[in-house]
């Protein structure tokens, strides 16, 4: 993991998370936000302006395979939060990462596999 800087409690956002093995993963965010951050998260997913970028920038994280994923979701949104329904992150997450499409067999094993990281890390980094 190449961790951005931060100590909170939950951990640090990651810049570049993978592990290989049987099942390959590679992934960017913040997993699981401190309680303050989930607030500011909250807002800026509801909020008019900025959810419309953040759909749009995610909308084409997609097209290109990338998956948007939570570590937790309420069963219910928090009162002061305005319900949206923002596929696929809500105002109930408490934190967010993008997972990478797959990595491709003819980079996994060769010395393109940095290269490919690093971009994958920089396209979710503009989310």
């Amino acid at each position: 993991m190449i961790a951005l800087q931060g100590s909170e409690e939950e951990g640090p956002p990651a810049a570049l998370y993978a592990h290989f093995g049987t099942q390959d993963y590679a992934g960017a965010g913040h997993w699981h936000l401190p309680s303050g951050k989930v607030e500011r998260y909250r807002k800026l997913v509801a909020g008019d302006k900025s959810g419309r970028e953040l759909q749009k920038r995610i909308g084409a994280l997609k097209k290109k395979g990338f998956k948007i994923e939570s570590f937790e979701a309420l069963k219910r949104v928090p009162p002061d939060t305005r319900p949206i329904i923002r596929a696929p992150i809500c105002s109930s997450s408490r934190g967010s990462e993008s997972s990478f499409p797959a990595i491709p067999a003819s980079v996994r094993f060769s010395p393109r596999l940095a290269p490919w990281l690093q971009a994958r890390s920089a396209e979710a980094a503009r989310w």
